[in-house]
């Protein structure tokens, strides 16, 4: 009988150690409404810019992964690629690349595929439209 429950209790102690140790996975960051709306492929509409006007064929890739691929036709036609990573805070996004200062805009969904992204500090907007 001493065996019997010393086996018992060595099987619960194995158990209970192996559960213990097993990885876990670290839960999933939780997705904003925000975040769920503007992960896509977006084209560039229009600007308000006067000084900067963008390519007309560039495009802002929002990947779920918080990076933000922009991508555009360069001097002697060549495809340029731009990668940064972004944050969502509420209706603000904040982008950053490499060293370079963060940059802030609010964001105004005008409908579903259309937003209006303005800078915060210029003022500056750039409307973009949904690529389906």
């Amino acid at each position: 009988m001493k065996k019997i429950i010393s086996v018992f209790c060595l099987l619960m102690v194995c158990t209970f150690v192996f559960y213990s140790c097993r990885s876990q996975k670290p839960a999933a960051p939780k997705t904003s409404e925000m975040e769920k709306k503007i992960i896509g492929k977006w084209k560039f509409v229009y600007t308000d810019a006067a000084e900067e006007i963008p390519p007309e064929d560039l495009t802002y890739s929002f990947l779920e992964d918080h990076t933000c691929v922009l991508e555009y036709t360069g001097e002697k036609d060549t495809k340029e690629k731009i990668e940064v990573t972004y944050e969502v805070n509420g209706d603000i996004i904040r982008t950053f690349r490499d060293e370079a200062p963060s940059k802030e805009f609010l964001v105004l969904f005008e409908d579903e595929n259309r937003i209006k992204l303005t800078e915060k500090d210029s003022k500056n907007a750039i409307v973009l439209e949904r690529v389906k």
